[in-house]
């Protein structure tokens, strides 16, 4: 199974409504304002193998990635006159297309804090697959910008994909795998490929 890796995305749930002539809320819309990083960074290493399947062979590997970066505090700017941040709603997700793979428990760190991560995503329209983390914020605070680091041990087979979604994306891969293929919209600026395998970097801005 191929892996695909988009994340994480910062979510702010918030509704809109209006105001009868009782004054009581009516039309309520429920909305979601999506934040994704400003600097994003993933370094891994990974391990093939080759497996036999019948008359087949097929290459599948283990990966361990370290991926971090930062948000800034989030700031909505909504045009309806009357709304309401759902501030303590708020959620991290980050999106693994297969969760079959995922190894080891993922441990989310958040400005030093380290938090759960739950199986499946709130945000189906955009990430199919992937787990979420819970994380009230608190609009008042003096916080500028928020810390991410998580570490992803996860296995797959034909391939592994970045969605660049950070301002800055900047993805370094090193294996012993010594034929690699690399496709997709943005190919590395710089690798190396010799008998030992290969490493390849890529920096993708906005």
């Amino acid at each position: 199974f191929q892996q695909r890796l988009t994340g994480p995305i910062l979510t702010v749930p918030y509704q809109t409504y209006d105001f009868d002539k009782d004054n009581k809320r009516v039309n309520i819309d429920r909305h979601m304002a999506y934040f994704l990083p400003e600097n994003l960074n993933v370094t891994g290493e990974m391990n093939p193998e080759v497996r036999k399947r019948g008359i087949f062979e097929v290459a599948v590997y283990t990966s361990n990635l370290k991926v971090d970066g930062y948000f800034k505090a989030p700031q909505l700017d909504i045009s309806d006159k009357n709304y309401e941040v759902k501030w303590t709603d708020a959620f991290i997700t980050i999106g693994i297309s297969d969760l079959r793979g995922i190894k080891e428990d993922i441990k989310f760190k958040w400005n030093d804090t380290e938090m759960v991560c739950e199986p499946g995503v709130k945000i189906e329209k955009m990430i199919e697959s992937g787990v979420t983390i819970n994380k009230p914020l608190q609009p008042e605070s003096s916080i500028k910008e928020y810390h991410f680091s998580f570490n992803l041990s996860l296995n797959g087979s034909k391939s592994i994909s970045f969605v660049p979604i950070g301002k800055e994306t900047i993805v370094n891969l090193s294996s012993t795998w010594t034929n690699p293929s690399f496709d997709g919209s943005f190919l590395p600026e710089n690798r190396k490929i010799s008998s030992a395998g290969f490493n390849a970097d890529w920096k993708v801005l906005e």
